[in-house]
């Protein structure tokens, strides 16, 4: 490699598809694949691989600061569209033609289990899951709306204590001022739902 690019950033990805720069449209793969469960090796810049004469399928040898290295074979050639637009004064190990992307298993090799900073987990019908989510949020909505509402006919009906003792003094029988009360509540229950 030129002096100029020996330093470079390595990430790591079990499928550069769906997790990386690619799926967010920063990146385009130019040529070769991406890195995949069954498909190990490095995606480089295709800068980077012009300026050192580099092609899909040559071998690129990754040294860490102490001194171990790793071969990998290049899978993969990317651009951005920004490389030109970086300034003089970045240091090469920020700049984008100076990222490595290879698999996992060889960044492990390579700098131990260092673990993961960033676990992606997907769904396989993610609309199925998202219809569950908000029907329970609904269901969880409409519950919550039907205990305050209850409760505020509660307080409302203990203030109502004189009212229904006028109707008692009047002859009135108790089940007709307990339909009386389910039906204003009824009404107050439909008002609420019809809301929605």
């Amino acid at each position: 490699m030129k002096e100029s690019n020996q330093k470079i950033t390595l990430l790591s990805y079990d499928d550069l598809r769906n997790d990386s720069a690619f799926y967010e449209g920063q990146y385009r793969l130019v040529s070769g694949d991406y890195i995949a469960k069954n498909k190990k090796g490095a995606v480089i810049n295709s800068m980077l691989a012009d300026s050192n004469g580099l092609e899909l399928g040559d071998d690129i040898t990754i040294e860490n600061t102490e001194g171990k290295k790793s071969s990998l074979k290049i899978i993969g050639l990317f651009l951005s569209g920004s490389e030109r637009k970086q300034k003089e004064q970045t240091d090469s190990i920020n700049r984008i033609e100076n990222q490595v992307f290879e698999d996992h298993e060889s960044y492990s090799q390579l700098l131990g289990d260092t673990g993961y900073s960033k676990v992606s987990l997907y769904c396989k019908n993610p609309e199925e899951q998202i219809t569950r989510v908000v029907n329970l949020m609904f269901v969880l909505t409409l519950i919550t709306g039907i205990v305050i509402v209850s409760l505020l006919l509660c307080m409302w009906m203990r203030t109502r204590r004189k009212e229904t003792a006028v109707f008692i003094s009047m002859g009135k029988p108790k089940y007709s001022i307990f339909l009386q009360v389910f039906l204003e509540s009824f009404v107050v229950f439909f008002w609420y739902l019809q809301r929605w």
